[in-house]
């Protein structure tokens, strides 16, 4: 990293940004460009891995790239600001980001997937039902992402 000022270390200090963000970013290789594909997620360290949880609908062209054992990078950037300075060239941003890579699973067992989902949820509210419609739940694919490298970055 060019910027070692900026550097985030630390597992918790990671996962407290990861915690701040509200879209990671996936990028899976393709033939001629990449493939990126925006999703909402959820995040939890579990012995000492970080995990990264999405889910998305039965079909649709990510699947092309999304399976078990698939590779990802990914990115989640957060806390933006503008620092505004006297001519354009002295502008500068706050902000804090993450970028990875990791290993894609899909859950399948029950206990798994509700505690994906919860993840998820808890990204982004403290008030939700902690239960789920079995009906729903078959409309959906859950997975997971096996954190295998990530940095930190912060200009806060």
């Amino acid at each position: 990293m060019r910027r070692s000022d900026r550097e985030v270390t630390g597992l918790n200090n990671i996962l407290s940004i990861a915690k701040n963000g509200d879209t990671i970013i996936l990028a899976f290789n393709d033939k001629d460009f990449p493939y990126i594909l925006p999703v909402n997620y959820g995040c939890e360290l579990k012995d000492n891995n970080l995990y990264f949880y999405f889910h998305g609908a039965l079909e649709g062209n990510k699947y092309k790239y999304i399976y078990n054992g698939a590779r990802v990078s990914f990115e989640i950037d957060c806390n933006h600001k503008l620092v505004t300075g006297k001519s354009n060239c002295s502008f500068s941003m706050k902000y804090e980001s993450l970028i990875g890579r990791g290993i894609i699973y899909e859950i399948k067992e029950y206990e798994e997937v509700t505690n994906a989902l919860n993840c998820i949820m808890k990204q982004y509210t403290d008030s939700y039902s902690r239960q789920y419609d079995e009906g729903s739940l078959k409309k959906v694919k859950v997975f997971k992402i096996e954190v295998i490298s990530i940095t930190g970055k912060s200009n806060i």
